[in-house]
């Protein structure tokens, strides 16, 4: 029998959650989920959560002690052979490597759980070893301190007399304990978080000291003019009480000390189930955006509503990581009714797991679209649109693409097949030898898809897809990287869905190129498109004067964001007028400085010529009155030749 079975110690470590809070609950055998401050909670209680109001308690002071109620709970109401204590944010890592102080994570799930080693039997062989364990210190000076007590001095909303009370109350009361409190306080390793796992003596012990000192700093401290965060004084001093004794413990000879590392996790909250299963009937849109184009979006959603067929329902969803809460409650507002309905879908814990190594210029929400094969599970096929788009009619229409069995729908890439017909350009050779597509006007544009779900989740996974960013030497990221996931499985749709406005005479030079049908389907389809597709800058928002223009602006004159738009026009245009004049500064400054070199040059130039008539002169009548085999002569005659070959 193992030896973590055998000893059968009772291990309980307390995982403390705000209330009102929605947070991920890990199931363990040995960990304990508690509302900190029970006493505030007013919705319903989430299965297996422990109350920290119930027994003996101190909850309703949470406010002050913060997680310390947790503490205080156990300490009064719980029985075990150790105790344990950390937040529904930060867990303990029982992982061997020790990397850093802190390791970040998105979410809590399988793969944060396989490496932070959460299982039993590793959590029991390490906590065994110890009687008390506290998370790894992080020095003072990644803090900008010298030491702990300078760090709590430069806290901005923290007031330092707070700690002098403590250490005076510790001298008073607990003489033995006050050497450590100001050998902490004087170092240079801050131990942070109240998180700890400690025998039971020692965490009754603790438990005595640090709630006896705590309610005399209350009584001896005045918090009445305090912030908020400055009212959470308790629960700071609490934290640092940590550090002293576990300073305290180390001139014990017989206790056994560890650190650990703990790991931090971004997303801890459980998010509301915004996708719902696809709705018989209904046509469900995606869409990819960051809180900087959120008034964009206003636009193409209005364009959606706008086309909309009376007996169809639409279900927008829009994938984010950062639209501000109150954009949403305008979205949610204004378009959820009997025909519609608009969910955020807040991607950050799928992108917190995936880091993508790409260029600076290349736009971030690009690869959000990705994400539909983790998102949505339940749907078996969606229309996807970048919000640079206008629809201009039902895109009902377009969600009945049949597909069969390829795996997406859309256009041919009128630029990138323009590109590969340039000689001056050696696009079509990374076409053929690094994309390894045979026909250039196979390549698809990715701004407007179908996409087939059910066969995309058979062909690949979204790990797949996102490791592929970093491993080929991609021009267009996110398109490339569909054009060779999809190659040979993609329906072809009528140009009317996707029609490139265009973005200056650049671009017009470029289209021509294009093969023949290409570019006669496209200006076909430029009468009557369905989609307009501003990619490519400036955008029109920007530049109302840019090839149809004019029916982005006839949409954004109907939403709310019509005055801010308008705002970031003028502020554009009053930017590039800036930087034009600027730009025309430094080209003549640029002139001036070549003129003044040419003109230094040709006086250098002058001179040299003034000397060297000199030096001629000056030989002409040495050798005149030099002998020839004179032994002056030849020296000089070397010397002018050396100056002049």
């Amino acid at each position: 029998m193992a030896k973590w079975e055998e000893n059968g110690m009772d291990i309980k470590i307390f995982v403390s959650h705000t209330p009102n809070r929605n947070t991920v609950c890990l199931t363990h055998p040995m960990f304990y989920h508690v509302i900190a401050g029970s006493h505030f909670q007013t919705k319903e209680i989430p299965p297996n959560m422990y109350l920290d109001n119930q027994g003996e308690n101190i909850s309703e002071k949470n406010k002050s002690y913060c997680e310390l109620t947790t503490q205080y709970w156990a300490w009064k109401n719980m029985q075990a052979d150790y105790f344990g204590f950390c937040h529904y944010r930060r867990l303990f890592s029982f992982a061997q490597k020790t990397v850093r102080p802190m390791e970040y994570y998105g979410q809590l799930d399988e793969r944060a759980i396989t490496e932070l080693c959460l299982d039993e039997k590793t959590m029991r062989e390490f906590i065994s070893r110890y009687d008390f364990i506290i998370v790894i210190g992080v020095p003072a000076q990644e803090l900008k301190a010298e030491s702990v007590y300078e760090q709590y001095l430069n806290s901005p909303e923290l007031h330092i007399k707070d700690v002098d009370i403590l250490l005076q109350v510790i001298q008073e009361k607990y003489p033995e304990l006050y050497p450590s409190a100001q050998q902490y306080f004087s170092g240079s390793v801050c131990y942070h978080c109240n998180m700890f796992i400690a025998r039971k003596e020692l965490f009754y012990e603790y438990c005595s000291i640090l709630f006896d000192v705590l309610q005399e700093v209350e009584k001896r401290a005045d918090f009445s003019e305090y912030s908020k965060e400055a009212y959470r004084t308790i629960g700071h001093l609490g934290e640092r009480m940590a550090g002293v004794y576990y300073t305290y413990l180390k001139t014990k000879k017989n206790c056994r000390l560890g650190e650990i590392q703990r790991a931090f996790f971004c997303f801890a909250d459980v998010q509301p189930e915004a996708v719902r299963p696809e709705k018989q009937g209904s046509v469900p849109v995606v869409l990819a955006v960051s809180q900087t184009y959120a008034h964009v979006l206003h636009v193409c959603v209005q364009s959606i509503v706008d086309c909309a067929c009376a007996d169809r329902f639409y279900e927008i969803y829009i994938l984010h990581t950062n639209i501000s809460a109150e954009n949403q409650q305008l979205f949610l507002k204004k378009y959820n009714g009997s025909q519609m309905s608009v969910a955020f879908v807040d991607v950050t814990k799928w992108t917190a797991q995936y880091k993508k190594h790409v260029r600076k210029d290349v736009c971030k929400e690009s690869f959000l679209k990705f994400y539909v094969l983790d998102v949505f599970r339940e749907h078996d096929k969606i229309v996807y649109l970048d919000c640079d788009t206008i629809v201009c009619n039902d895109i009902a229409k377009l969600y009945e693409t049949e597909l069969g069995d390829c795996l997406v729908a859309g256009i041919s890439d009128i630029e990138f097949a323009s590109q590969c017909n340039r000689k001056d350009l050696q696009t079509r050779s990374y076409c053929l030898d690094t994309l390894k597509i045979n026909r250039p006007s196979a390549y698809i544009q990715a701004g407007v898809l179908v996409w087939n779900l059910t066969n995309l989740r058979k062909a690949v996974v979204m790990r797949q897809l996102l490791e592929m960013t970093d491993a080929g030497d991609w021009r267009y990221y996110d398109k490339d990287i569909l054009n060779v996931l999809c190659k040979g499985r993609v329906k072809y749709l009528d140009m009317s869905w996707n029609v490139a406005a265009g973005q200056d005479s650049r671009w017009k030079e470029t289209i021509k190129y294009a093969p023949y049908e290409i570019l006669e389907a496209y200006e076909q389809a430029r009468k009557n498109p369905s989609i307009i597709h501003y990619a490519g800058n400036p955008k029109p928002w920007l530049k109302p004067d840019r090839d149809l223009a004019y029916v982005f602006w006839d949409k954004a004159r109907g939403t709310v964001f019509y005055e801010q738009l308008v705002k970031d026009m003028v502020s554009w245009k009053a930017a590039a007028k800036a930087e034009s004049a600027q730009t025309a500064m430094i080209q003549e400054k640029h002139l001036q400085e070549a003129k003044y070199l040419q003109e230094a040059k040709h006086l250098q130039d002058e001179k040299y010529l003034q000397e060297a008539k000199h030096l001629k002169l000056a030989r002409k009548i040495l050798m005149k009155a030099l002998p020839e085999e004179n032994r002056l002569r030849k020296v000089l005659g070397k010397l002018y030749w050396k100056i002049f070959e």
